[in-house]
């Protein structure tokens, strides 16, 4: 990198010395502890910000700027070196002071870097605490532009591109003054804020000043520094707004001169940072690509894909007629039962959530509309084959056995917090559930009342972003999961409570549920004729395209249980007219 390509304004009293710290170095029994001093760079007071103003303010004069700003706290050393140095230029400044202290008292407000601001002739306002400076500072500046200013911003610290050139600079001068005095440095400390003090030799590093939804803008802004470099390599954060972000701005670059780096096992680099870990940026910096669309995929690179084997199932429900039919249950499938109200749904999830964990399968169990306590008991049913979300008053022993072969196994999750709920808080709880302790398989009971919350009056789009998060996330993190569904009511007199037939087309919201969902599966009980019997039925199919009568359930008051019935429809000659696949 060379920095002679970059306009600078040359102010700085630099080199700044490099001291060894004699008695600190003694008093800590060994490191040899050496500072640099940065203190002295000079200008008014000095301070670390006049090594990136060097750079900043080269680059105001080159735009033509007659009025520089920025923005800091109320005793922003930036914001007083920023004054001296539009001073020393014979150029405007205004700073942007933000209050984020409350304090009354006259000296804080009115002396020491405040003081200095004025007497640099710089002009100031202020603004209250918790506003984004930034975007407070653009706006004041587009209001001297209508003036005729030629305003020229610089964000809080300096901490842009451009900034961290000083840094970058501090890097070589550090390298000399070390091979002059024949010095191996084995650590490097410095204190950091914003980060934008800090810059790695070859390696400018900057940040996005107010996240991914401002980064096509932010580098807009600074294109023609961006350009100087052989290659500008994109890390933004590695959620679904720094990804868009990605895609919203590889187009400002030449292809051939633009490269994507993707940060393993952290959110961003900050992330990294704060546990130590900077070698994964730097790793993802080795490993970056050229950018390609995420839905592009070479031919080439699909062999091992497609030999390998699509497999068949994963885990088996607790029917055995359903798992002939619907060929088991498998992760990467998203799963949707339904039926009538009071006909056994959170019942039938019940057990096949037991019967997962009884597979040794990881399973979270998220049913929105009970607590958590009544949840786990209907777990602890399955397995002491008595209804203890009706009645916990059994044998300790046997109690203490239910627990421990569900509850208590460490491969089942709930999630506390009745009725409705953001269905992106609930993502993001699943996605802890599945990063953090390897959760395989998913079962949320139920998406009307996950939606019941929300504002808008179209539970049809609703209903349609949520099942697309949900499908995507599937896909995604390769789990499986099984998402309860209610009917809407039919028209007529006989409800699906009183026995009437499952379709795909009464789901309740949207056709999104059926098109996006692998297996449709549903339950049909005649409630009003006291019929403990219900019939399961698959709709939907795609993994081998078999539909139909899936079994008969029987439920048991004795026990709590929801078990197959002693009926096979399959071998039945039972009547199939009246269902809709």
């Amino acid at each position: 990198m060379h920095l002679a390509r970059f306009p600078r304004i040359h102010l700085a009293h630099l080199p700044t010395p490099l001291e060894r710290l004699d008695r600190l170095s003694e008093l800590l029994g060994g490191p040899e502890i050496w500072i640099k001093r940065d203190d002295c760079t000079g200008l008014s007071t000095g301070g670390n910000k006049t090594r990136k103003l060097e750079f900043l303010m080269a680059e105001a004069q080159l735009q033509g700027a007659d009025l520089v700003m920025t923005q800091g706290a109320t005793q922003s050393n930036h914001a007083r070196q920023t004054a001296a140095f539009a001073a020393k230029l014979g150029m405007g400044c205004h700073i942007l002071l933000e209050d984020r202290t409350g304090s009354k008292e006259d000296n804080y407000n009115h002396n020491g870097n405040v003081l200095l601001d004025f007497l640099h002739g710089a002009s100031a306002e202020k603004r209250g605490p918790g506003l984004d400076m930034n975007a407070e500072m653009e706006a004041a500046a587009d209001n001297f532009r209508s003036q005729g200013r030629n305003v020229y911003t610089i964000p809080g610290g300096g901490s842009n591109a451009t900034g961290a050139l000083g840094y970058a600079n501090c890097a070589f001068e550090l390298v000399a003054q070390a091979n002059d005095r024949d010095l191996v440095i084995d650590h490097i400390v410095h204190a950091t804020g914003s980060t934008g003090t800090q810059a790695r030799k070859n390696w400018p590093a900057v940040s996005i000043p107010n996240g991914a939804q401002s980064a096509k803008k932010a580098l807009q802004y600074q294109l023609k520094y961006l350009l100087g470099f052989e290659e500008i390599v994109l890390m933004f954060d590695q959620d679904e707004a720094g990804q868009k972000a990605v895609e919203d701005c590889v187009g400002l670059f030449p292809s051939d001169q633009v490269f994507i780096a993707s940060l393993a096992g952290y959110k961003d680099a900050s992330e990294a940072l704060m546990a130590g870990d900077s070698d994964a940026i730097r790793q993802a910096y080795y490993n970056k690509r050229s950018y390609v669309p995420q839905a592009i995929i070479d031919g080439r690179d699909l062999f091992d894909l497609v030999s390998t084997p699509l497999h068949g199932r994963d885990a088996d429900y607790p029917y055995p007629v359903l798992n002939t039919i619907t060929g088991g249950l498998r992760r990467g499938e998203m799963v949707t039962w339904t039926a009538g109200s009071g006909t056994g749904k959170s019942t039938a999830c019940g057990e096949i959530a037991v019967h997962l964990v009884k597979q040794g399968e990881t399973v979270a169990h998220i049913a929105l509309e009970e607590s958590v306590q009544r949840t786990g008991l209907r777990l602890m049913t399955v397995a002491a084959n008595k209804p203890l979300h009706l009645d916990n008053q059994i044998d300790g022993t046997i109690f203490r056995k239910a627990f421990d072969d569900t509850l208590g196994t460490g491969r089942v999750f709930l999630r506390d917090g009745f009725g409705s709920v953001d269905p992106d808080a609930l993502l993001n709880d699943i996605r802890y559930l599945v990063k953090t302790n390897e959760v395989q398989w998913v079962i949320l009971d139920h998406l009307s009342i996950l939606l019941s919350g929300n504002d808008t009056q179209d539970e049809r789009k609703m209903i349609d972003i949520v099942m697309t998060k949900l499908r995507s996330f599937v896909q995604e993190t390769n789990i499986g999961m099984i998402l309860v569904s209610h009917l809407r009511r039919i028209q007529g007199d006989k409800g699906h409570e009183d026995g009437a037939r499952v379709s795909m087309s009464q789901l309740r919201g949207s056709q999104s549920i059926a098109h996006l969902s692998d297996i449709v599966v549903g339950l049909e009980r005649d409630i009003s004729k006291g019929d403990n019997r219900s019939k399961l039925v698959t709709l939907k199919n795609r993994f081998n395209g078999q539909t139909g009568p899936s079994g008969d359930l029987a439920y048991d008051k004795e026990t709590g249980r929801l078990m197959p019935a002693l009926f096979d429809p399959i071998t039945s000659t039972t009547e199939t007219d009246g269902y809709e696949f």
